[in-house]
């Protein structure tokens, strides 16, 4: 699995996929932006939080596909690829979800990691309580 997302990275540094990888540069560009703009606003706090435009919001959802906006851009992937990817994972083990989610549906990284981290931990909990019965 890691070495499949390694040849993704390093197909898309390296010159593939160059029409989604603009997208999503241009979406890191703005998310810069608006963190510096906030740091020059509130030079002497600390900004908690992410800025109010950055909220993921639900565009559609049905038994083939889920899709969502963040920050003005679309995003759009398989249901049945993801519960595939979530089942392998969970029976392999391991918190190896995000970057699958990054390099197989492209998906951002800000969108992604809170939904794995509860993952991660809700299975956590399970093998605990497994392990403790």
């Amino acid at each position: 699995m890691l070495l499949y997302i390694g040849i993704r990275l390093f197909r898309d540094l390296f010159g593939g996929n160059r029409e989604r990888s603009a997208g999503a540069k241009a979406l890191e560009e703005k998310f810069k932006a608006q963190a510096a703009e906030i740091r020059k606003e509130q030079h002497s706090k600390i900004a908690a939080g992410i800025p109010a435009e950055a909220v993921v919001r639900t565009i559609s959802v049905s038994l083939r596909r889920v899709e969502y906006e963040f920050w003005g851009e679309r995003f759009s992937f398989n249901t049945v690829g993801m519960f595939s990817l979530a089942f392998v994972v969970g029976i392999i083990g391991g918190a190896v979800i995000a970057p699958f989610c990054v390099a197989f549906f492209q998906l951002p990284v800000y969108t992604v990691a809170g939904a794995t981290l509860m993952a991660t931990f809700i299975t956590s909990v399970a093998g605990a309580l497994f392990f403790t019965a």
